[in-house]
């Protein structure tokens, strides 16, 4: 959501930088309306769309976790439960937020409705009169005249024969005719839901303004612009934040008027019009980039096995592509930086986060050490490459395997990856698990517990799940691999 917020806000801000630069107090005025709506539509949808026109190249993707028991079957299944290097406090926070932004959003929505209702409830308290393309409201209000939609609401004190009210009416005739309420509704339903991102507000205030000349310039084209001129200099301000309705006196007078005596657009003029296109093709074009999927690059989870010198059967491990055949070396200094990584990524500190607190460049550092370094010092490295195993095999337990384990004192039990008391083996039957791993405990893994042995079993339902899972991970990730301490 943060990410689509950025880009919105970025591409808004450089199509209003384009207006003020080469469009603002220009006598194109309905090119303009037409520019600030179609730039707020572009800042909407373009960072919804995904153009990945170019790839970035992505050579490793590396998520981190402890694994707090050593294996007892072969080193390849250590990988066989998801493996996520994501914090959950990260997401609370921006879930907090994003309930928040909802929040405000829906309160300025309904502060908005609450005066639209305002306005329409006018029309029955006062009598009004049905003209060919409007209705006339006639009124007693300060800040009449003002127009909503088909509604021109006028005030009873203002004489069409006076000087400047026969231009006021046509004024705010053009408001209903080229139908600005449309507009100015849309845009305040839009930075009512995008409170957050200022530039619409700007373009919000500039469209106003806008509608104003182009009502203004219509006004005036049979008698000139001295009467209409007059009664702007009549204007009185108040405030107006989130008013549905186009008001003659809550605009910008000083730009009125210099607008009133502005020459029409030039030939340099109509040429900025053309400028939309590459503005809009610039936008597009900075999200037109992205960095290789996950699924396209390996995905390298780092397993870290806490065990201390536990005595195992070697093995040959697979490796990545370009690192299967050792390299020519690397000096002493190189070596020593490598395994001094060791310790940060069995810290308890940096357990929760992302990558165990290593920046990409230091991840893709490691694994150039790894791919340069020679038979020997890949033996003599605390931690290597093996390539992970698809999903564990079915393993049913006996019953008097289930006897065995309700022993509390050396058994502890997870069912499902959940902590339960020995106890719930009793509600179990064999046939009712499709997998079980039991795993010894040593040294700081043990410390704390009272069971001396782990147990994992998975029902067959959470199995069948799992199963799934785990081969779609694999399909979608062709190249996996763990990081793992060697022992």
């Amino acid at each position: 959501m943060f990410s689509y917020l950025l880009k919105m806000i970025v591409i808004s801000a450089i199509c209003y930088g384009w207006y003020l630069l080469a469009l603002r107090n220009k006598r194109m005025h309905q090119y303009n309306r037409f520019y600030l709506l179609m730039s707020v539509v572009a800042s909407i949808f373009i960072p919804l769309l995904q153009l990945n026109w170019f790839t970035l190249p992505r050579e490793y993707t590396v998520a981190f976790t402890i694994a707090e028991q050593p294996l007892v079957s072969d080193a390849t299944t250590i990988n066989n439960s998801p493996i996520t290097g994501n914090s959950s406090t990260g997401a609370d926070w921006t879930a907090y937020l994003s309930i928040l932004i909802g929040v405000i959003a829906l309160c300025i929505l309904i502060l908005l409705l609450y005066k639209i209702i305002r306005v329409l409830l006018l029309t029955k308290q006062y009598p009004t009169t049905k003209q060919e393309d409007h209705i006339l409201v006639h009124t007693n209000m300060s800040e009449a005249p003002f127009s909503f939609f088909h509604f021109l609401f006028w005030r009873n004190d203002l004489a069409l024969q006076a000087n400047g009210c026969k231009e006021i009416m046509e004024h705010e005739l053009t408001h209903i005719r080229q139908k600005h309420s449309y507009d100015k509704l849309f845009m305040q339903v839009v930075t009512a839901i995008c409170w957050c991102n200022p530039i619409f507000w700007l373009m919000e205030q500039e469209l106003e303004t806008i509608h104003e000349f182009i009502a203004d310039q219509e006004a005036t084209q049979a008698n000139g612009a001295t009467d209409l001129a007059t009664m702007l200099l009549q204007a009185n301000y108040g405030q107006h934040f989130l008013e549905p309705t186009h008001s003659f006196f809550h605009s910008s007078i000083k730009r009125r008027f210099t607008m009133l005596n502005q020459p029409q657009a030039t030939h340099r003029n109509q040429l900025r019009q053309y400028m939309i296109i590459p503005v809009l093709a610039g936008c597009m074009g900075l999200f037109a980039f992205s960095k290789a999927p996950i699924a396209d690059a390996p995905l390298i989870n780092a397993v870290i096995d806490t065990v201390p010198n536990k005595k195992a059967a070697p093995f040959v491990a697979p490796l990545p592509p370009g690192l299967k055949n050792p390299g020519k070396g690397i000096n002493e200094k190189e070596v020593e930086a490598y395994n001094q990584f060791f310790p940060r990524l069995t810290d308890p500190a940096n357990s929760n986060k992302f990558n165990n607190g290593l920046s990409d460049q230091e991840v893709n550092q490691l694994m150039q050490w790894y791919k340069d370094m020679n038979e020997q010092q890949r033996a003599q490295a605390k931690f290597l490459l093996m390539k992970a195993s698809g999903p564990m095999k079915k393993e049913i337990p006996s019953a008097t395997q289930i006897e065995k384990w309700k022993d509390a004192s050396v058994y502890g039990v997870w069912i499902n990856e959940k902590k339960v008391s020995n106890t719930e083996l009793d509600k179990y039957k064999p046939s009712d698990f499709s997998h079980y791993f039991a795993s010894k405990l040593y040294g700081a893994a043990k410390k704390g517990r009272s069971y001396a042995v782990q147990l994992n079993l998975m029902t067959n339902d959470y199995y069948e799940q799992y199963v799934i899972a785990t081969n779609k991970s694999l399909k979608e990730k062709a190249n996996i691999y763990i990081l793992r301490k060697k022992v």
